[in-house]
């Protein structure tokens, strides 16, 4: 079961693959964006995760506010997985006791700081409500093995969607599902078909240009070779925008699609380019070509004059005008960024260090 549940999850982090893009759309369609370009003057911090958990693999931080961070652990030395708290001073292992058991964290998301909720990797989803954290519910689909919550995302307390992927043990192949929170219970509206052989990992909306939700999918076939997709989803099909198969380096880290969504507008990463939606298709807003970019797989951001970009040396900075590296690395190679909480006057952004086998969160601090 190990070995199945490491063949679904961790090829979306650092498999050392990028993509082979097209070009989406030749239209270009400049930002109209008069916010205030963000500003660069922060003071760096670096906490070094090793000192938290010895041989952990951290992949996923969200947070509320600076003294309300969230980070979940992959690998444990005792071969469990954990989730880490940061109260504005210091890191702290989250403690729990549950007659269900202790979950596996596969994604972390709320609306507020009581009240989030956890996908795990047995169709389980928990959830925190007012310092309690419990097993809310067991999601399987007869004749499929466990289902993996990779993502959740939602808009308001009654409406929250889960995406992830489920094992068809007949066909040895990962299936894409999608649940949804009504406010009391979850429940499947995408079950796995076989038309859409791809596990999902993030959706998200932007109700500007689309009413829909976006679904980004990944493959991983070790015959036919692995591919990535982007899907509109109206809450019971889905539409592809895209699809586009991988090729394998491994001196560049992956280059999965990004998600980023800034107010109602949604924006799509795509190696060098930031996308928008419009009229069935892909317009290009932003051109970073030949600008060191890492990948835009992640990309955050305040507004599109205040962006977060992973750069080859480091983590970069767009303020509407220029892209400019803010905080380099102590080293340069196999280093990357793979996911961020960002606030008012704060950053957190969470790395890893694949050639000395360290994780770390850099903090910026706005002077």
């Amino acid at each position: 079961m190990e070995t199945i549940k490491n063949t679904a999850i961790g090829l979306t982090l650092f498999i050392f693959l990028t993509l082979i893009f097209p070009s989406c759309s030749s239209t270009t369609e400049p930002l109209a964006d008069n916010s205030t370009p963000g500003r660069r003057d922060y003071t760096w911090t670096v906490d070094t995760l090793i000192n938290l958990g010895p041989h952990c693999s951290f992949d996923g931080i969200w947070g509320t506010s600076p003294t309300n961070v969230w980070v979940k652990a992959d690998i444990t030395n005792d071969g469990t997985k954990t989730i880490w708290h940061y109260d504005g001073q210091n890191w702290k292992l989250f403690s729990y006791s549950s007659p269900n058991g202790y979950v596996t964290p596969y994604s972390i998301f709320g609306l507020s700081a009581d009240n989030f909720w956890v996908g795990g990797d047995e169709n389980d989803i928990w959830r925190y409500k007012n310092g309690n954290f419990a097993r809310f519910g067991i999601y399987e689909i007869e004749n499929y093995g466990p289902a993996i919550f990779q993502k959740i995302w939602g808009e308001e307390e009654n409406n929250i969607y889960a995406v992830g992927a489920i094992y068809n043990p007949n066909d040895l192949v990962f299936y894409g599902v999608i649940l949804h929170y009504d406010g009391e219970k979850w429940e499947y509206t995408y079950k796995p078909n076989p038309a859409i052989d791809m596990q999902f990992k993030d959706i998200k909306r932007g109700t500007n240009d689309s009413k829909d939700y976006f679904v980004v999918g990944f493959k991983v076939d070790n015959v036919q070779g692995d591919s990535v997709g982007l899907f509109k989803y109206d809450g019971k099909s889905l539409t592809k925008i895209y699809s586009e198969g991988l090729t394998a380096d491994i001196h560049i880290l992956p280059n999965y699609p990004g998600m980023l969504k800034i107010g109602n507008d949604i924006y799509f990463g795509f190696k060098e380019k930031i996308y928008r939606y419009k009229n069935g298709g892909l317009v290009t807003c932003l051109d970073f070509t030949g600008q060191n970019i890492s990948d835009l797989a992640n990309f955050y951001g305040r507004s599109t004059k205040d962006l977060f970009i992973s750069m080859k040396d480091g983590i970069g900075h767009y303020n509407g005008s220029n892209l400019q590296t803010i905080f380099k690395y102590k080293y340069v190679g196999n280093v990357g960024c793979s996911d961020a909480a960002i606030f008012e006057n704060e950053v957190f952004f969470l790395c890893h260090d694949l050639e000395h086998f360290v994780d770390f969160i850099v903090h910026g601090k706005l002077k």
